[in-house]
């Protein structure tokens, strides 16, 4: 079939006149269909339905992914010819079909004429509900589509609703069905199929660290942000925290690869991610439920309800809850109890309500609520060489993990359709949305690192067997509220453009702590005066960010099957601390018997101060300011974007294009500040529709400069303190090549993959290692690690998905899935160690799932079933300048890895549909 057009009239007009020039022929081949057919399928959404009638009629079924949207097909049943089936299950949907061949046939909207676009509309918004009717449909007319056997996903990576296929961008987009197959409940477990994404966890700070083309933020505190733009129905989730949502009754998922400064600003260097959560439905009532019990005792329940009040008003309520043994073992000579929370664990709760109202066809309003909880252990890094007789993941711990995370979001959009003069409609868009992210937890800082075996055999073991280190975060509370208006045309002319404006804050306060202490007295297991204590602080109970920003892209349609587009953005970044500063209570190494405490459970309010706290000189028993924090700065940039797009054929779009993105500079301890950091990317994609529609390949090659780039470390202060500083390294180039695939070798069997190249490197790049030391040399720690891999960077990356669908007799339906993924080498730190280095590897899951005739299915799966240790992230320590380490050992390596082997059973069934 021919390509979907910009216009939708045009597309109308170009079904009627394949119509026309088939009919004859499409008579005759009617009888050519198979006579009958056993059918088993539910009621649902039109892509689903017409997708589930291909594969159990063996035809080739053509449609409009977007123009069968918010329509419903009728649940068929039985022994039925090929036409009556699909005639019954189209009936009074406002669908209609034309045979085009003996296994092809044509899906669309029954519109007699090619209308304009309000009569579109109105036609739409009838037809897709008809008891009763949706009020509002801004169905735009410019989405251009790529017809196939697949479900085509529509995207919202150029903030307008365009098909997958032919946004001209390097976007992946897994739908709900993907999503739920996949057994998708938080960003770690979404990477297979997303090219060059890799996520590191972390302990204090309870956050991920997003990586994307080897580009990533370690900052997790207050002070950093992320560098891949994380947001949920298009409203931007604050702080590295936001990313740590449980992902449940979702729409689909999106993710933008390369810098995306134009059309969504600030802190989109590497990309973004979207998650489009299920919207409610008008009309329908009908829901779902689905539970897990696994190993390591987890039972997961997760489910959704939509309900409808009246013909203009919709609710939709979904929830989450998940509970986990923790995968990290206590070693023997841990300070726990039997009741002990294990590191690793899960305890979430999610709880969303969302509501759609549209009252007419010029209004639609859109909000929804959600809390997220996490009340479980935290994690902890791990030794990567176990302890003899004991796994891998197993610690020596004397602090238990306690984590009480809350995120409460709240979003509301309007949408309102606007008539303009000559015919043209605009969409007037508002969105607000409000977050609140608190967090109290505790983590275990060394883990038994003073026990390993690296440090007890040097000659000079400078950390006593018995040293330990405790870090809680206390009283931490980000809010954040943010405006964005956009405007955009929804007709086909040749110029589409949208434009907007956007406003973003955040007022966060924290205390963050780190209480060290070693039972080095007289008299080991007891407290005495040679023990030591000793606390540091980090206090900052105001800072402040706001962003404003205006932004315009333009889409010019110079010939039929060639388009410009241009766009760019001015952003203005404020960055304000006051009252922030770095407390020591009272000196390093103090001990019991000269005044040393811990501040566990001492409130702010009551921390001893010195009587002069800035004093550098340690007063026993109280505490010292060792830096001030109060700063202001503030930054402006301007990003943009240009692009060439081809329609080589019908099936074949080409591009080219180039993006710019930044990531806001950065404030610290101390009062100083840190530049921005840029990326300026190529790139050339094609995206191709192959085999008659029956598979889909995406190919994108680039090239990044990447400069100015933002690096956090440990540096050691002039009053024996270390801070964590931001710094900006100089300047690295990537350079690779992501394609994806696509393939319905038949109607029961489908098969994606995954290939990425990636080459990364600094060309320079002057720092300091903090983790080597020589005592009075201060040039030793300085060094350049031009030509060093990004971290998160791994040359080569393979991804392979396949299932199978085997009908039985009965109707029912015996699924396997086979996922798998390999990836080479990949260092996890700047400095390239042997230590922080994850060696290539290959995980594969498998599952096996029964579909039954009715409404419910059963599944049976296994996780990472070669059991490999794959590290995420890497925490090395152990000897930093001031412990009075020994000259050129560089520490103790400790690793986060992935879940282990991991399986259980699920059930899930959905009532109304």
């Amino acid at each position: 079939m021919g390509r979907m057009r910009v216009r939708l009239p045009v597309f109308r007009a170009l079904l009627a006149l394949l119509s026309t020039a088939f009919a004859a022929t499409a008579l005759a081949q009617s009888s050519d269909l198979p006579v009958s057919r056993e059918f088993h399928i539910q009621s649902q959404d039109a892509a689903s339905g017409l997708a589930d009638f291909g594969e159990q009629s063996g035809q080739q079924l053509l449609f409009d992914f977007n123009a069968v949207q918010g329509i419903r097909t009728n649940a068929i049943a039985g022994s039925l010819s090929v036409i009556d089936a699909l005639a019954r299950m189209l009936d009074g949907t406002g669908l209609t079909y034309e045979v085009i061949n003996a296994r092809t046939i044509s899906v669309r909207r029954a519109i007699a004429r090619a209308p304009d676009a309000a009569t579109v509309r109105r036609a739409i918004a009838e037809a897709a509900n008809p008891a009763p009717r949706a009020r509002y449909r801004a169905t735009p007319a410019n989405v251009r589509t790529m017809a196939g056997p697949f479900e085509e996903i529509t995207v919202t990576a150029e903030k307008r609703d365009q098909s997958l296929q032919r946004s001209a961008v390097a976007v992946t987009a897994l739908g709900s069905r993907v999503i739920e197959r996949q057994q998708i409940t938080d960003l770690k477990s979404v990477t297979t199929l997303i090219p060059n994404l890799q996520i590191g966890a972390s302990s204090a700070q309870a956050a991920f660290d997003l990586a994307m083309r080897g580009i990533v933020s370690a900052n997790r505190t207050e002070i950093g942000d992320a560098a891949v733009a994380f947001h949920v129905d298009g409203f931007y989730s604050p702080r590295p925290q936001g990313a740590t949502i449980v992902m449940h009754d979702l729409e689909h998922l999106e993710v933008l690869r390369g810098p995306q400064g134009t059309l969504f600003g600030r802190n989109a260097n590497a990309g973004v991610i979207n998650v489009l959560t299920a919207k409610p439905e008008l009309g329908k009532t009908f829901g779902a439920l689905d539970v897990t019990h696994g190993n390591y005792d987890l039972t997961r329940i997760k489910g959704h309800i939509n309900l409808a009040a009246g013909e203009s008003f919709a609710l939709r309520g979904a929830a989450f809850f998940e509970q986990r043994d923790g995968y990290i073992a206590f070693l023997p000579g841990s300070t726990v109890s039997t009741s002990t929370a294990r590191y690793d664990d899960s305890d979430k709760l999610s709880l969303r309500l969302s509501g759609q109202w549209e009252p007419n066809e010029e209004w639609r309003v859109f909000a929804s609520a959600e809390r997220f909880a996490d009340r479980g252990a935290g994690t902890i890094p791990v030794s990567p060489i176990p302890r003899p007789g004991h796994g891998l993941r197993a610690a020596l711990v004397s602090s238990p993990g306690r984590l009480d995370m809350k995120n409460d979001t709240l979003h509301l959009r309007v949408d309102r359709l606007l008539s303009a003069s000559g015919g043209a409609d605009l969409e007037l868009t508002y969105r607000f949305g409000w977050a609140r992210m608190t967090r109290t937890n505790v983590s275990d800082e060394d883990a038994g690192l003073a026990q390993d075996p690296e440090i007890r055999a040097l000659p000079y073991s400078y950390v006593h067997p018995t040293f330990q280190a405790e870090s809680r975060t206390q009283g931490a509370e980000f809010i954040s509220t943010q405006h964005e208006l956009q405007l955009k045309p929804l007709g086909g002319d040749p110029l589409e453009w949208i434009a907007g404006a956007f406003f973003y804050e955040e007022d966060n306060s924290m205390r963050f702590d780190i209480d060290l202490g070693d039972d080095r007295g007289s008299v080991p297991g007891a407290a005495d005066a040679g023990d030591m204590r000793y606390a540091q602080s980090y206090l900052q109970p105001q800072r402040r960010l706001a962003a404003w920003a205006g932004f315009g892209q333009v889409t010019w349609q110079a010939r039929d099957t060639l388009r410009f587009s241009g766009g760019a953005r001015y952003t203005y970044d404020t960055k304000r601390d006051r009252g922030g500063m770095n407390v020591v209570c009272p000196g390093p190494y103090a001990t019991l018997g000269n005044g040393g405490f811990h501040l566990a459970r001492i409130a702010t309010r009551d921390i001893p101060f010195a009587p002069n706290p800035d004093s550098p000189v340690a007063v026993p028993g109280s505490c010292r300011v060792t830096a001030h924090n109060d700063a202001s700065k503030h930054w402006s940039k301007i990003t943009y974007m240009a692009r060439v797009e081809h329609d080589v054929s019908d099936r074949l779009l080409a591009y080219v294009l180039t993006s710019t993105g930044f990531k806001s500079g950065v404030i610290q301890d101390g009062g100083g500040d840190a530049d921005p950091e840029q990326v300026v990317n190529y790139e050339l994609g094609i995206k191709a529709s192959l085999l008659d529609g029956a598979m889909a390949l995406n190919t994108v090659g680039f090239y990044s400069d990447y400069s100015d780039i933002l690096r956090a470390r440990l540096e050691w202060g002039a009053l024996d303190t270390y801070q964590l500083v931001t710094r900006n390294a100089t300047r690295a180039r990537i350079v690779g090549v992501e394609s994806e695939l696509l393939w319905k070798p038949d109607e029961a069997g489908e098969l994606q993959a995954v290939f990425t190249y990636l080459s990364s490197e600094y060309r320079d790049f002057p720092t300091v290692d903090s983790q080597y030391y020589v005592p009075n040399d201060p040039l030793t720690p300085a060094i350049n690690l031009r030509g060093n891999t990004l971290p998160f960077a791994p040359t080569y990356t393979g991804a392979l998905v396949y299932e199978h669908s085997f009908r039985l007799d009965s109707g029912a339906r015996l699924v396997p899935r086979l996922q798998t993924k390999y990836q080479s080498e990949m260092f996890l730190t700047d400095f390239n160690r042997r230590s922080d280095r994850q060696e290539a590897c290959t995980r594969t899951d498998l599952s096996l799932r029964y579909e039954a005739t009715a409404n419910w299915s059963i599944e049976a799966f296994v996780r990472n079933v070669e059991d490999e240790a794959v590290k995420n992230n890497v925490d090395l320590r152990g000897n930093q300048p001031g412990t009075g380490g020994v000259a050129g050992f560089p520490g103790v390596a400790r690793a986060f890895f992935d879940a282990p082997r991991t399986y259980g059973l699920r059930a899930a069934m959905r009532f109304g549909e």
